[in-house]
């Protein structure tokens, strides 16, 4: 489950919601979440509940300036240092260079190679549509999939409870009822929503099917930037 725009902030909760108690975020990482509970070092880590293993990241790159989508996705799924790469962070979308690294060899790959791999988020038609007429283009984890021969799951995969509505509710999969800050491309369909509970059960199914399943989860982003906790 990729949270978009998180990391790993002050030990104020005024300011950084996060810093607030997550009993299961921390049961995961194996400590809290802010950045004095993994101390000042790259790469510091924690083991949480049956094994996982969490590990903190600069997500700077050793670059100047504000981190960017494109870049910071494409070093996560490739293990490259794409902004360096690129001189420099780039986003939100990358651009041929970034996609050439994403052709080469992603996560995607890899799961493909050990057994499968998913995307587990739903694409409505909206969001198709945008694609054709350039009002959007593919995210990282989007092109990474495509490029490992993955395809996007649609509404008819969603119906048949093989997606993961974006929101981790259902709500963008209903006509009419779109989240504050959401692209208009995606209230498209005339599903209702299956709630948190439904969505969960079907990312763990697919999560159990595949060697790797990636979700993402770009709505904490969107708060983010409107820095809205």
């Amino acid at each position: 489950m990729f949270l978009d725009g998180v990391g790993l902030g002050v030990d104020d909760a005024d300011v950084n919601p996060l810093a607030a108690p997550w009993p299961g975020l921390e049961a995961l990482a194996g400590r809290r979440w802010t950045a004095p509970s993994w101390g000042a070092e790259e790469g510091g880590s924690g083991v949480g509940v049956a094994g996982t293993v969490a590990r903190s990241l600069d997500a700077a790159l050793d670059h100047a300036g504000i981190p960017q989508s494109a870049t910071g996705q494409t070093s996560l799924l490739t293990g490259l240092n794409a902004a360096r790469t690129m001189g420099g962070h780039y986003g939100p979308w990358p651009g041929p260079t970034l996609r050439a690294l994403l052709d080469h060899g992603t996560l995607f790959h890899d799961g493909v190679a050990a057994g499968g791999a998913a995307l587990a988020n739903v694409y409505p038609p909206g969001y198709f549509a945008a694609l054709s007429g350039r009002r959007l283009r593919r995210s990282a984890p989007v092109h990474a999939a495509l490029a490992a021969g993955l395809e996007l799951a649609t509404v008819e995969t969603y119906e048949r409870g093989e997606a993961v509505s974006a929101d981790l509710d259902g709500a963008f999969m209903r006509v009419g009822e779109r989240p504050r800050g959401a692209p208009s491309a995606l209230a498209t369909t005339p599903f209702d929503p299956v709630g948190i509970v439904g969505e969960a059960e079907r990312l763990a199914r697919l999560a159990r099917r595949h060697s790797f399943t990636f979700f993402d989860v770009w709505l904490t982003d969107q708060i983010g930037h409107r820095a809205d906790a």
